[in-house]
């Protein structure tokens, strides 16, 4: 019986005794099926996506963007200068893809999209390639992109020319930046509020097993380091393992003071899978901890899917708004192919209340059941609130995006 797929290419499967037989055949119908010269496929489905949980969600990416290829990223990015960070960079390393989108009551369009040549002269020719936004003029606005090649030292930081859809460069390195080199694929690096001033203008630059980190200051262009671990870690934790490890790092209010003044890492160690988030404090004496909480995912000698691929068990972490105050002080913790996820309200004094758990269905009809899956935190009403999800599935073009109305969630795209 033909089976067509959504291109209306009509593939026809011929069952022979022979197992090797059909699968050349199998294998020489799609081959033939897909035009010379194609560079994306025009239309993606995947049976494993086709579930009741995720209907009504599109696989066909967002404003343009078909995110069908696993290395594509999502990011929220402040592009005209207002400290909103509303609208959406979605790039694709190793492809040389980058296209940044504006949201108008919901529907997304292409304000820059280059497919051929990167962003601003960084070409994302590699797949180890990184962006981040980052205060590089001390103004309170995420509003420059820092573009990064981890093993090469390659840091490139890009300015967006006022009301045009040009960047140009302001900082551009082949020996990393500020006396951190760079030079393995394990470094990586966000902003943060140092000086407790409520703008992210320095940068925090680590490696993942390590234990080393950098703190960096940017003077007019150069980058000094403020603080420098010599591989011991930070505030009491070393960020070593004997053991595989990654390391989420970002930025986060845990005071609830309109400042993401603190550090915080998500640590997920190797065969023990412990997941671990710590958060440290720059005080008069340096970095101290401040809190400490276990995410382990399950009781390996217990657990049902003991041995799935440790590398696909991993949580996430990252600050939230889910009470509308315009703080980053919330927290989103999740992991991606478990279908779990857990928000936790912010309500001081280090007490963190669990406001929504599931364990197994994901959140707002998103299943989270692929370990490629990732949230972020946007913008979607121009507010200046980070309290909408964002969620994705690289590879697939799978991507909604919830509003949170008294901790229920519903899909607004």
């Amino acid at each position: 019986m033909p089976l067509r797929d959504l291109n209306s290419r009509i593939v026809i499967l011929t069952f022979f005794r022979s197992t090797q037989c059909f699968l050349l055949m199998a294998v020489l119908l799609f081959a033939n099926s897909c035009k010379k010269g194609d560079s994306l496929p025009q239309t993606r489905i995947s049976p494993k996506l086709a579930t009741p949980e995720i209907q009504t969600i599109s696989f066909n990416g967002i404003g343009g963007y078909n995110l069908w290829d696993r290395s594509d990223r999502v990011i929220a990015f402040d592009f005209d200068h207002t400290g909103k960070n509303d609208y959406l960079l979605c790039y694709r390393p190793g492809h040389r893809t980058a296209w940044i989108l504006k949201n108008v009551n919901g529907a997304f369009t292409a304000v820059y999209q280059n497919n051929t040549a990167g962003i601003g002269g960084f070409d994302l020719s590699s797949q180890e390639d990184w962006i981040m936004p980052f205060d590089f003029e001390h103004s309170g606005k995420k509003d420059y992109l820092i573009c990064y090649r981890p093993g090469m030292k390659v840091v490139w930081i890009l300015k967006h020319n006022g009301t045009t859809n040009t960047f140009t460069t302001v900082y551009q390195s082949t020996n990393g930046i500020g006396g951190y080199l760079f030079d393995s694929i394990k470094d990586r690096m966000f902003a943060y509020d140092y000086e407790h001033s409520g703008k992210q203008d320095y940068l925090v630059c680590f490696r993942e097993g390590s234990g080393l980190v950098d703190i960096l200051k940017n003077t007019n262009g150069t980058f000094t380091k403020v603080y420098t671990s010599g591989g011991a870690g930070i505030g009491g934790y070393s960020l070593k393992s004997n053991y595989d490890i990654t390391i989420d790092g970002f930025a986060w209010d845990f005071e609830k003071t309109g400042k993401s003044d603190y550090l915080a890492f998500m640590q997920n160690t190797g065969d023990y899978l412990i997941n671990e988030l710590f958060a440290v404090k720059r005080g008069i004496s340096g970095f101290t901890n401040v809190y400490h909480a276990d995410f382990t995912v399950y009781n390996p000698n217990t657990a049902v899917d003991y041995y799935r691929k440790v590398e696909d068990i991993k949580r996430f972490a990252l600050p939230y708004d889910f009470n509308h105050d315009g703080l980053s002080d919330d927290l989103v913790v999740y992991c991606p192919g478990f279908k779990t996820i857990r928000i936790y309200e912010n309500a001081g004094g280090g007490i963190l209340n669990k406001v929504y758990e599931s364990a197994s269905q994901g959140i707002g009809g998103f299943n989270l059941d692929q370990p490629q899956d990732r949230v972020i935190a946007f913008d979607y009403e121009h507010s200046g609130k980070m309290d909408y999800l964002l969620l994705y599935r690289n590879g697939d073009g799978i991507i909604t995006i919830l509003k949170n109305t008294n901790g229920v969630f519903s899909q607004v795209l």
